[in-house]
C-alpha cells in the first residue's frame, strides 16, 4: 500500500476491505496509526480463525501469522492478548498431547521425541517427566490388554517380537 511518497509493503488481500478507511488519512502519522489498528484487528481475526480449527502452541501460531504477512509487532500483540485471554496455554496443550499419546499406547521415549519435534523447550518438557513416568505403566498395561499380547507363551521368538514391538512404541 503506498500513499503519496510514503507507505508500507503488505499483502493486499489482507487489507482489501480496509482500503477505504485509509483514504481519509491526511498525514503520514494518521495513515500509520490507522494501518496499525487495522493490521491488529485483521491479525486477531486470522488468529481466531486458526485457533478455531486447531489448537496451537504460541510459537506455532506466531509462525503461522508471520507467514500470512503480518508484522512482528502485530503478531506479538496478538499472541500476548490471546495468552491473557486464555486462548493460548502451552502447559494445557502439552498435557493434552501427552494424554493423547498415552491413550494411543505410546511410551515415554515416543512422547519425549514428539514434544521435541514440536519445538517444545527441554526445560518445559522436564516439568512433565514425573507425570509421564507415572502414567506410562498404565498406558503399557492398557496397550498390552487392548492388543491381547498377554499370551502365556514360552516361545522365545514370540517374546522377542513382543519386546521389540513395545520398544518401537517408545516403552523402556
Amino acid at each position: 500500500i503506498t500513499w503519496g511518497d510514503w507507505g508500507r509493503t503488505v499483502c493486499k488481500k489482507l487489507f482489501v476491505r480496509h482500503l477505504s478507511s485509509f483514504r481519509r488519512c491526511q498525514t503520514k502519522e494518521e495513515f500509520l496509526a490507522a494501518f496499525d489498528e487495522a493490521e491488529l484487528r485483521i491479525a486477531q481475526a486470522a488468529g481466531i480463525r486458526l485457533l478455531a480449527r486447531k489448537g496451537y502452541f504460541k510459537h506455532e501460531l506466531q509462525e503461522k501469522l508471520l507467514l500470512k504477512g503480518f508484522s512482528d509487532k502485530a503478531v506479538s500483540q496478538v499472541i500476548l492478548k490471546f495468552g491473557q485471554k486464555g486462548y493460548l496455554n502451552d502447559g494445557d496443550r502439552i498435557q493434552s498431547l501427552i494424554r493423547c499419546e498415552l491413550r494411543k499406547g505410546h511410551g515415554s521415549r515416543w512422547i519425549y521425541q514428539m514434544l521435541e519435534r514440536k519445538n517444545i523447550p527441554s526445560d518445559e518438557i522436564d516439568t512433565y517427566r514425573s507425570f509421564i513416568a507415572s502414567e506410562e505403566k498404565s498406558s503399557l498395561q492398557a496397550y498390552v490388554q487392548k492388543r491381547s499380547l498377554l499370551t502365556k507363551t514360552r516361545d522365545r521368538l514370540q517374546q522377542r517380537k513382543l519386546i521389540a514391538q513395545l520398544l518401537r512404541r517408545g516403552f523402556r
